[in-house]
């Protein structure tokens, strides 16, 4: 991959989106912005889309092909960030676009204030056959008040406040360094894998800024993970994903978590028992075990009682934790 697109990388997992990629490719094509490289990965699709990402990379240099057996976006994301030479990461969904200036304005703002993370808004638009569909109250807009260069900890803080936290990594930028300093990858063979990711991208980054400009424009349709998604499937990823932060960001000297971590289990807490009380009898027997673990941990360590679903109670015995769930996290 030549130098002179080592500014941004730009990672596109593809799975099945014959109908909607010329659109998410032609948005890149189009960026006012041409220090970047386009990394394209066929997750195994069974449509045409492979025969397009073909011709895509075979007309412009700054296109590279990765095509690979389907093993979920998570691995193809991680397969892009194997072969990114840019100095920033930006990740992209292929069924979605971006605006013309979206590339260019996140560059020179983070060579500009010297970030590691910058944070951008987006819209969302149903497709034309999702008309008599579900309607999904799907917000991509902040309200709260993030002006200034943080501390990612303490801007995840605030916007689990304002319950403003998105976790899609289509609504951000993030320097290259940060993900391979700290072995940031996203989790294999779960959905969510987002909510785990972007999480620890937050808690790593030492200068992140909120941009209120809408940049991303998220496609609705049918048969998208978002809207087809396996109840039980879900639940176990949300469990990885508990399990996964419990484990790695319990102060082991003081026995406890900072306030963005508590925040955060106790979002993901109510999301679980939510979503269990929604599954069938022989769905819970599947998973009762491991609901059954989190449910103790939870009241061993003060996840209950909870206000604006973060925790209030202090009182932890986060060593009983780590104990329970040793083994459950992924690396």
């Amino acid at each position: 991959m030549q130098d002179r697109f080592n500014g941004v990388s730009i990672v596109v997992p593809v799975y099945n989106t014959e109908k909607y990629l010329k659109r998410c490719i032609d948005s890149i094509i189009d960026q006012t912005f041409d220090n970047y490289e386009v990394i394209l990965i066929n997750d195994g699709s069974t449509d045409s889309s492979l025969d397009i990402l073909k011709e895509y990379a075979d007309e412009y240099d700054n296109f590279f092909l990765i095509s690979q057996i389907n093993m979920g976006q998570g691995a193809a994301r991680n397969s892009g960030l194997s072969k990114a030479k840019g100095k920033y990461i930006y990740f992209m969904d292929s069924d979605d676009y971006i605006l013309p200036d979206t590339i260019e304005f996140l560059y020179n703002a983070c060579e500009k204030d010297e970030l590691d993370l910058i944070i951008f808004d987006g819209d969302s638009f149903y497709d034309e056959d999702y008309k008599n569909g579900k309607k999904y109250g799907v917000n991509y807009t902040r309200k709260g008040s993030y002006n200034g260069k943080h501390v990612g900890k303490d801007l995840l803080e605030k916007m689990l406040e304002n319950s403003e936290f998105i976790v899609s990594p289509c609504l951000y930028m993030v320097k290259k360094d940060l993900l391979d300093i700290n072995q940031l990858r996203f989790p294999e063979g779960i959905i969510h894998e987002d909510e785990l990711f972007t999480f620890n991208v937050f808690m790593k980054s030492q200068n992140a800024m909120y941009i209120p400009r809408k940049f991303f424009m998220r496609r609705i349709r049918k048969n998208s993970i978002m809207t087809n998604r396996n109840r039980l499937k879900s639940l176990h990823g949300y469990i990885t994903v508990y399990n996964n932060i419990c484990y790695e960001y319990c102060d082991e000297k003081m026995l406890a978590f900072d306030n963005a971590t508590k925040m955060k289990l106790g979002k993901l807490h109510k999301i679980i028992f939510k979503n269990y009380d929604l599954l069938t009898r022989n769905e819970r027997k599947e998973i009762s075990s491991e609901v059954k673990r989190i449910k103790k941990t939870g009241k061993d360590n003060g996840f209950y009682g909870l206000k604006n679903g973060y925790l209030i109670t202090y009182n932890y015995r986060l060593f009983k934790t780590l104990s329970d769930i040793r083994g459950l996290f992924v690396k």
